[in-house]
């Protein structure tokens, strides 16, 4: 039922994650706020770079919610559930410390404005998911470079932004669906697919993985033959038409073998979906739209597409509502609803020595006779014909080239996959991973090279934004960037945890099945040499970069309860009553912060540090304490053992 995926607490849900992940947004910015000079990444000037997460939609989103100052934090036993010193990422912490304290005030102070704003807001998701006549937004287009480091390179892909009421209504209503129709779907296609009863979480590119390793368990030692199929553009170019007929066939089957039919509000708002959207008229228009272009920054910028390909399936193609939008949640959902037919007639004949696999719209096919693989590699590509939609030429291979092989072609008609054979392949690359013909897997080139990419923008970004100076000591920034670097390979990792942890949210954890074998030791370790080496030289080049002059605000410092524990004699009581002396006589103001005017004052008189009695024997070593400067504790992560890509994917397990 509809009403079990669209109810109060599920949207509450979504929307505290939504503000989550807004947070951790946020904080990545604000660490750049905090240490640069540049008045481009200062969030209280009005421009650009400090507005970027700014807008009606966070507006509205951070209104429904509770200010930062209100959260109440998870307890202890919440953020570490495991009870192994392993902590929930930041998403989960916020997005549990925002419904506590939402539950909270629900009890205690129901009238609290953004309560009522919070509620209405459901109230209204819940009245548009009922509203036969409610109509989806069109998305807002945005740019995103293909291809980033490549400056000479101005090709975008569109990535498509809802507003956050029908964000809402849509990922409702796409995981209502996928549950729905996830019996009907082929058992090998992985992508965009519903959590089995039994499973604790839904099929991953890792199921994929497993899968064709079974396979070739069947056939140790013995020639296979294999074909590949990437699909161009097709979020941009499958049929609205299309759509509708294969979802009506999925909804036929579904009613035909459950008693609980499809529901119609469901289709509906998965009708209005389609509607809101059309690639030609919404993105393809804006290549001559020069306005845009300027307004993104993009000059130059245009939006690639396969028109010239599509021309041979269509009479007239600007009469036909052609492409999904990229960012959506039921876009996934729909290539599944879309290449179900295809995936049906691949497996028709029930031939047990075929493996099959789909990966959203990237296709695999292994067979031990030539002839058969040729054979499911032309009815696949006539399915793809029957569907309007364009594949990438497959390109035979009939030579040993690897750069051929890995580099120039995503579709590929039948090759050797062998160790032995003349003209033949000893491995094949699928979702990431590379799979050696004797088993063992390693890390794909291109997935290596996204990783090193990645290590080197994080540290160009933070040395381009350090360019006016710094506000920081160098062990704080270096402190920041490490931290950074290990949590985006390994993940949460620290000396205290680091033989325990789950890596979540990593690199490491995108390819979990990779076991100790000669090739994947090298990749590794010269990962771990490249990381290593891109902070050295991030260390030298921070060190060249000057101070830039300290902002009265910076010089401010807070004075917490326990500060005067460090001398002899003063307890944790004593420390308390100390500061609160101080805030009596001004010297702290009344959030227990010594000011750098007051500071400067008690340096040129220290006469005006006026204590009682009891702590007037002290009053030296309190004069040190709040005059000295302030020192910074910092800890810059060694890259050894307990950080390294090698010790979490080889030596850990």
């Amino acid at each position: 039922m509809l009403e079990d995926y669209c109810n109060r607490e599920e949207i509450l849900f979504r929307l505290c994650k939504a503000r989550a992940k807004l947070a951790r947004h946020r904080g990545k910015s604000h660490l750049d706020h905090i240490i640069s000079a540049d008045q481009n990444y200062n969030y209280h000037y009005n421009n650009q770079k400090s507005n970027r997460h700014k807008g009606n939609d966070i507006d509205l989103l951070c209104s429904i919610m509770p200010s930062r100052r209100k959260w109440i934090n998870p307890t202890i036993k919440e953020r570490y559930p495991k009870n192994d010193g392993q902590r929930i990422n930041s998403v989960d912490h916020n997005t549990r410390a925002l419904l506590k304290t939402i539950y909270h005030y629900r009890k205690t102070n129901p009238t609290e404005p953004f309560l009522i704003r919070l509620e209405n807001f459901i109230d209204e998701i819940i009245e548009s998911v009922n509203d036969e006549n409610f109509s989806l937004t069109s998305p807002q287009i945005l740019s995103k470079l293909k291809k980033p480091n490549d400056k000479s390179c101005k090709i975008c892909r569109p990535i498509c932004v809802f507003p956050l009421k029908d964000k809402i209504i849509i990922s409702i209503v796409n995981k209502y669906l996928t549950k729905a129709f996830d019996n009907i779907f082929y058992d090998h296609s992985y992508a965009f697919r519903a959590k089995k009863d039994s499973a604790k979480f839904p099929p991953s590119h890792h199921s994929a993985i497993e899968y064709i390793l079974e396979y070739k368990n069947k056939y140790k030692g013995k020639r296979l033959w294999v074909s590949e199929c990437d699909i161009s553009k097709f979020f941009d170019t499958v049929n609205h038409n299309i759509v509708r007929e294969k979802f009506k066939d999925v909804i036929k089957i579904h009613n035909k073998t459950n008693d609980v039919k499809i529901d119609n509000r469901a289709i509906l708002i998965f009708n209005k979906y389609l509607k809101c959207y059309d690639f030609q008229k919404f993105v393809f228009a804006l290549n001559d739209d020069k306005n845009y272009w300027i307004e993104k920054k993009r000059d130059g910028g245009s939006f690639e597409w396969v028109k010239d390909d599509l021309l041979h399936c269509y009479k007239n193609i600007k009469r036909n509502r052609i492409g999904i939008p990229q960012g959506g949640a039921l876009s996934g959902l729909i290539a599944n609803i879309v290449l179900h037919s295809i995936d049906a007639e691949m497996k028709a004949d029930e031939d047990e020595k075929l493996c099959y696999v789909r990966f959203c719209d990237d296709m695999l096919l292994i067979h031990p006779n030539r002839k058969i693989c040729n054979e499911k590699t032309e009815i696949y590509f006539k399915g793809l014909e029957k569907l309007k939609l364009i594949s990438h030429l497959p390109k035979p291979v009939n030579r040993i080239d690897k750069k051929f092989f890995w580099n120039d072609s995503k579709s590929k008609s039948s090759y050797k996959w062998s160790k032995l054979s003349k003209n033949s392949f000893d491995r094949i690359g699928f979702v990431g991973y590379e799979i050696c013909y004797n088993g063992t897997l390693r890390v794909r080139k291109s997935s290596l090279i996204k990783e090193k990419r990645k290590i080197r923008d994080l540290t160009e970004h933070t040395l381009s934004i350090l360019k006016n100076g710094k506000r920081k000591s160098d062990d704080m920034i270096l402190e920041s960037v490490s931290n950074k670097l290990i949590g985006m390979s390994v993940g949460r990792v620290s000396m205290m945890n680091y033989k325990f942890s789950d890596n979540e949210m990593c690199w490491v954890n995108g390819f979990t099945l990779l076991r100790n074998n000669h090739n994947l030791r090298t990749q590794l370790r010269r990962l771990d040499y490249y990381r290593s080496k891109h902070l050295s030289r991030f260390k030298k080049k921070l060190a060249k970069i000057p101070e830039a002059k300290p902002r009265t605000s910076d010089e401010s410092r807070k004075i917490g309860k326990h500060f005067f524990i460090k001398i002899a004699g003063i307890s944790y009581v004593d420390s308390e009553s100390i500061r609160l002396e101080l805030q009596n006589n001004k010297i702290l103001n009344t959030k227990f912060i010594l000011s750098k005017y007051r500071k400067d004052l008690l340096i040129k008189n220290a006469n005006l540090l006026v204590l009682s009695s009891k702590y007037t024997s002290y009053s030296k070593e309190i004069l040190n304490l709040l005059t000295e400067k302030e020192k910074e504790d910092r800890y810059v992560p060694y890259y050894g053992k307990p950080f390294s890509y090698f010790y979490h994917v080889i030596d850990k397990k």
